[in-house]
C-alpha cells in the first residue's frame, strides 16, 4: 500500500501537534515552578512570629525613641522619651547605651516610664536604644537608634580664697563644678608667677600648699582647673604673709 500526499501532511500535523503539547507542557511546569519558588521568597521574606515557652504566637513589641533633652548644665545629661506600648502584660523597658553605632554596654531598666534621663555621660558620641519585656521575661527587638555628643564644658571655679596663712606659706582652696586636675600660681608681681600642683587631684575641691614664702609680704595669685581638656582660671586675688 503506497501513501498519498494527504497521508504525509498529516504525519506532519501529527508531529507538530506533538511538539506543541511538549512546549505548553514545558511551559506550565516552568510557571508552576516559578509560582512555588515565589511563594517560597514571599514565605522566607514574611515577619515571623515570635513564640513564648508554651508555643503561644507572642507579638513583637515595637518603639520609637527620640531625644527630648540635652542638657547644657550639664554635660553628660540625656533624657530619652518614647511612646508607650499598649500590650496587657508590659512589664516595662531598657535603655541601651553605648559609643560605637549598634553596640551597648550598659543597659538601665526603667521600669514603666516613658521617659528616662541618661546621666554621668563622658564627652564624645554616645548612642541609645531601646527596648520592652513582658511579664514571662520576654524582651522585644532593639528599637530605632538615637545618638548624641556630648561635648566637654569647661569647670566653673568657685569658693577661692587663701587660708592658713603663716609667716612662710599659705594653702590655696578653690572648688571646681566638676572633677578636675589643678594648680595654684602665686608671686609678687602678676607677670612672674609660680606654679603649685593641687594636692586633690580629679576631684572638685582642691587644695594647693605654698611654702617658702617672705614674712608680712604681700602675694598675688590665682587657680586653673582642668576638665576633659578644657582649661578655666580664675581671678587674680592677693594675701600678705605674717
Amino acid at each position: 500500500m503506497g501513501f498519498d500526499d494527504s497521508d504525509a501532511a498529516e504525519g506532519i500535523q501529527r508531529d507538530r501537534g506533538s511538539e506543541d503539547d511538549k512546549a505548553r507542557a514545558a511551559s506550565q511546569s516552568r510557571q508552576s515552578y516559578e509560582i512555588r519558588s515565589a511563594a517560597a521568597d514571599r514565605r522566607r521574606c514574611a515577619p515571623q512570629a515570635v513564640m513564648d515557652g508554651r508555643g503561644v504566637m507572642k507579638k513583637l513589641i515595637g518603639l520609637l525613641l527620640f531625644i527630648l533633652a540635652a542638657s547644657a548644665v550639664r554635660a553628660g545629661d540625656v533624657t530619652l522619651a518614647w511612646d508607650p506600648n499598649t500590650e496587657t502584660d508590659l512589664a516595662g523597658y531598657k535603655i541601651h547605651v553605648g559609643t560605637a553605632p549598634g553596640s551597648y554596654s550598659t543597659n538601665h531598666n526603667v521600669g514603666l516610664v516613658t521617659t528616662y534621663t541618661v546621666t554621668g555621660l563622658a564627652p564624645g558620641v554616645h548612642y541609645f536604644a531601646a527596648t520592652a519585656f513582658d511579664l514571662a521575661g520576654l524582651e522585644s527587638g532593639y528599637s530605632n537608634e538615637v545618638s548624641q555628643v556630648i561635648l566637654s564644658i569647661p569647670p566653673i571655679i568657685t569658693s577661692i580664697f587663701a587660708s592658713s596663712i603663716l609667716t612662710t606659706e599659705a594653702t590655696i582652696v578653690w572648688t571646681t563644678s566638676s572633677e578636675c586636675s589643678g594648680i595654684a600660681l602665686y608671686g609678687l608681681i602678676p607677670s612672674q608667677l609660680f606654679a603649685v600642683s593641687s594636692n586633690n587631684l580629679g576631684t572638685t575641691d582642691h587644695l594647693s600648699r605654698i611654702t617658702g614664702l617672705k614674712p608680712r609680704t604681700h602675694y598675688v595669685y590665682k587657680v586653673q582647673s582642668t576638665c576633659g581638656g578644657q582649661a578655666v582660671e580664675s581671678d587674680l586675688r592677693s594675701f600678705n604673709t605674717k
